[in-house]
């Protein structure tokens, strides 16, 4: 990636980048103050002459839109496709606002696009390391956790998009594989504020219950006015949920999880889906490490 010039642009000649997926919730750009005398980032055009690419900044160019401004200052690179990606999602991952779903989208879109300029599928794992290689550190398992979300009902993504839902009680929700019976469990989880041990109940009752419903015949009824009839099979084994420590890490935190796996491990009924399962045998080997080595402080990684 190569700067060519950092220059005052028309907005008329700046365009989006088809290779990028731009944010849809713009915030409050009434706000934006000093941030729109920074640069925004663009290339020029492959497909239109004298036209540059919107790589970043979009806020600040729809700022400068309804300021009635007729330029914008911008670094103009010399860069390559996958290069482009790789930009914008540095900045755009690394947002404090941005939402579940988004970044979901954004990893799907990177995974898809990445592929399609490669000439060959880019793994999760791939793609975890190139992100963290740009200054995004994720992992492979928190990739696929979020891409999941996008099977979830729309109204329930918006849900997630609201920050009404929580991400482990998403996943729950994806063993509900009835749109409708989806978002009506997931309208009860936020009414009700349910942990994700409640949900999980929740929807082993339901199971049972939709088993009784087809014993006798019996429909349920949707506010909207339709009636329909669920099968049991709609609600599937829930996927094994990967629960992923980041880095850097905090003793007192640590010491406070260690102390729910204790609860979890001397209480619990070893159930087969446990979704803190990983984290009791991570635990496990993490208690084991403290006794051998008297050690008063947590490692600094936990395998």
């Amino acid at each position: 990636m190569r700067l060519i010039e950092a220059k005052e642009i028309p907005l008329s000649d700046i365009i989006p980048c088809t290779l990028i997926i731009e944010r849809e919730d713009l915030g409050e750009i009434n706000n934006i103050t000093g941030d729109i005398f920074t640069p925004i980032i663009v290339r020029p055009s492959k497909e239109q002459l004298d036209k540059y690419e919107r790589i970043t900044g979009l806020r600040r160019f729809k700022k400068a839109e309804k300021d009635k401004k007729n330029t914008i200052l911008c670094s103009i690179y010399e860069m390559t496709d996958e290069e482009a990606i790789l930009v914008h999602a540095k900045e755009n991952l690394q947002r404090k606002n941005l939402n579940l779903i988004e970044e979901a989208r954004e990893y799907e879109n990177m995974e898809k696009r990445l592929s399609e300029i490669r000439e060959k599928k880019v793994t999760q794992e791939e793609l975890a390391k190139i992100l963290t290689g740009a200054g995004k550190k994720t992992s492979q398992e928190d990739i696929s956790n979020k891409k999941r979300l996008l099977k979830l009902a729309k109204p329930v993504q918006n849900y997630l998009a609201l920050n009404k839902l929580g991400m482990y009680n998403a996943l729950l929700l994806l063993q509900i594989k009835d749109d409708n019976l989806q978002t009506e469990i997931a309208e009860e989880a936020i009414a009700n504020n349910y942990t994700t041990e409640k949900l999980k109940a929740r929807i082993d009752k339901l199971k049972e219950q939709l088993e009784y419903d087809e014993a006798v015949g019996q429909y349920r009824f949707r506010k909207n006015g339709s009636f329909y009839k669920p099968s049991p099979e709609i609600i599937q084994p829930p996927t094994k949920i990967k629960l992923v420590s980041q880095e850097p890490y905090c003793s007192r935190i640590v010491e406070l999880i260690y102390e729910g796996y204790k609860y979890q491990r001397d209480n619990c009924e070893k159930c087969p889906t446990c979704p803190i399962q990983d984290l009791c045998s991570k635990f496990t080997k993490y208690h084991d490490l403290l006794e051998r080595k008297k050690l008063k402080e947590p490692a600094q990684k936990i395998n």
